[in-house]
């Protein structure tokens, strides 16, 4: 029927699930090159069809392209779409191009993004989410929940303030008298940004030169690279940073993915642990650390944690269980890299100061900085890459931690995919097609039977 309609080229695509979870609405993006005489205009004429076998096509399902490129009789171009693969199988899709008379695609998922001003607001099914305009950063964000007769919302930054996100506390001042002094990606600088909007997906992409405070002898801060991804269909944002020094610098702390709240929107800080020397046939216990105005009223201001929870943690969640207001978020890591093994006090931590809390993953950590000799010169070249997924869901007593750790499971597996036919390269040899899914790269930080 669709070769009848006029699509002439197809490519196919392979996704396997080698698990025993059926993989639903799986965010799939593949970068296709052809030559220009297969398509005329992929915005407008690609097409992504089901294909139960490989010589059947059954029904279409809504897609997105992007990053479309003309060179040298190549046309490049990505197809974003969501697939379903049952456990155990193998799903077949076949993206359809070569129609140059096709109508523009009609269907749309539930993705809306709104101008509204001052910032970009982002809304799907789970969450509302602004993006500042001038830092490029997420801020005022509101939780979605479904309850019976209704959508109940939690507003997760009262104070309209752009996240911190990467932060730097360099040094300043003189070697017998020096402080710490921070740099955040939030603070306003130039900020170069591009975005993509579709049915699919809203892509923000921004890049920045943290700013050097006065006072820091440091000829060039850090550059920071951060793509979020919003999807139309999930419950979660991926977050995909790069942090990258440029010359050698000397610092007291660096904040990664930091996170900022207010005190009494959540009610505990938890994590999920990794215990080496358990038997798979294990349960994890989660640990939980009470925030709730009524338990740090009077608490000092710093450290809530001292730094006794590893840096790379399966997932972290800010849970409020009030009996009027149950709503989660789950921080889940899904890769870590870094370039060398500079760090000192590496570990996670959760910080308090006044009504605020901050969380953030740090490689690099001093408590007292009226020293020089606690800083640590990070040298010039390195670079932490990492990639996060803030998901939202309400609360459920007794089952929560479970359906948790099983999404934390789920999105940490492998999903291999193919593309055919593979494209040949200028050397002869066969290449292939470049394929991006939200999968993480932990599999081992859930080798235990499952947490309680």
């Amino acid at each position: 029927m669709l070769r009848m309609d006029g699509w002439c080229h197809e490519s196919t695509v392979l996704a396997e699930n080698k698990g025993a979870i059926d993989r639903s609405n799986e965010f799939i993006e593949v970068t296709l090159t052809v030559s220009d005489e297969q398509v005329t205009d992929p915005a407008r004429e690609v097409r992504v069809a089901c294909k139960p076998q490989w010589d059947v096509w059954s029904h279409l399902i809504p897609c997105q392209v992007g990053g479309v490129e003309k060179t040298g009789g190549k046309v490049r171009f990505r197809v974003a779409f969501f697939g379903d693969i049952p456990a155990h199988s193998t799903a077949r899709f076949g993206i359809l191009y070569g129609n140059p008379k096709a109508d523009p695609q009609q269907e749309r998922l539930a993705l809306y993004v709104r101008d509204k001003g001052d910032m970009v607001q982002v809304d799907n099914q789970a969450y509302l989410i602004g993006i500042d305009k001038r830092t490029g950063m997420m801020r005022d964000i509101q939780a979605k929940c479904f309850r019976v007769g209704g959508v109940e919302f939690f507003n997760l930054t009262p104070t309209p303030v752009p996240q911190p996100g990467v932060s730097v506390q360099f040094v300043s001042g003189k070697k017998n008298a020096v402080s710490g002094k921070w740099s955040r990606a939030s603070d306003v600088a130039p900020v170069t940004t591009r975005e993509e909007q579709g049915s699919i997906y809203y892509r923000h992409q921004s890049t920045r030169t943290l700013p050097i405070p006065a006072g820091v002898d440091v000829e060039e801060g850090p550059e920071l690279m951060t793509e979020m991804l919003f999807l139309a269909s999930q419950p979660f944002v991926h977050i995909q940073e790069t942090v990258r020094f440029k010359v050698d610098t000397p610092v007291f702390s660096l904040r990664l993915a930091n996170f900022r709240f207010q005190s009494g929107v959540y009610t505990h800080f938890s994590f999920r642990p990794v215990t080496p020397d358990f038997k798979h046939t294990e349960v994890e216990e989660i640990g939980h650390i009470l925030i709730a105005p009524q338990y740090t009223r009077g608490l000092p201001d710093g450290s809530v944690m001292s730094g006794f929870l590893p840096l790379e943690m399966p997932w972290t969640a800010l849970l409020n269980i009030s009996r009027s207001s149950w709503h989660t978020q789950t921080r889940y890591l899904l890769d870590w890299t870094a370039s060398n093994r500079v760090g000192y006090r590496a570990a996670t931590y959760l910080f308090m100061e006044g009504d605020e809390y901050e969380s953030a993953l740090m490689p690099i950590y001093a408590r007292k900085t009226d020293h020089s000799g606690n800083t640590t010169i990070i040298p010039a070249g390195t670079e932490w890459s990492y990639r996060i997924a803030h998901h939202f869901s309400p609360f459920e007593e007794v089952t929560w931690g479970e359906k948790a750790d099983a999404v934390g499971r789920r999105m940490n597996s492998l999903l291999p995919v193919q593309v055919h036919p593979r494209p040949i390269l200028d050397n002869g040899e066969w290449g292939e097609h470049p394929v991006f899914t939200c999968a993480g790269k932990r599999t081992d930080d859930y080798q235990t039977s499952g947490v309680r």
